[in-house]
């Protein structure tokens, strides 16, 4: 029987490589796209949050105001991101997505970004996915409730 701390150490390092799978996923997409993966998070962060300034984008991305500044200086020469006076306070500027790359976030990211896990879930039985995600949620309740 395994202790607690066994059971800890063994789920941390399955979450461990798991990310560390996803984060190749990541850094082929980017290399695809022409994108740097900080670029890639930025568009997603938009995306999910269409007008938020760039104070409020930088702690929502744990970056420094200045790195996320460079990075939506240099999307907003490509085209990519547009920035729009705030309507309440014209002194301030809220960012947004272009429209293709909103389309190209909507729709070909998720699918490209997941695809490995999109494969080993369709090896998957129905039941074996849902105790998948029950597991999941348990853990991540488990976790957040100690903190």
């Amino acid at each position: 029987m395994t202790s607690v701390i066994d059971d800890a150490v063994y789920i941390r390092k399955v979450v461990k490589n798991l990310n560390k799978l996803i984060d190749q996923t990541w850094e082929v997409e980017a290399q695809k796209s022409g994108l740097t993966r900080a670029q890639v998070n930025v568009f997603q962060a938009l995306y999910h949050l269409p007008g938020v300034s760039l104070k409020d984008l930088s702690a929502r991305l744990g970056m420094a105001h200045s790195t996320v500044s460079g990075i939506i200086d240099r999307l907003e020469k490509k085209g990519y991101v547009e920035r729009r006076a705030d309507a309440a306070d014209k002194r301030f500027s809220r960012l947004y997505l272009s429209e293709a790359v909103d389309a190209y976030v909507t729709r070909e990211l998720p699918a490209s970004l997941d695809a490995p896990l999109i494969a080993a879930l369709s090896q998957l039985k129905d039941e074996e996915r849902e105790q998948i995600k029950v597991g999941l949620e348990m853990l991540e309740k488990a976790v957040r409730v100690t903190q």
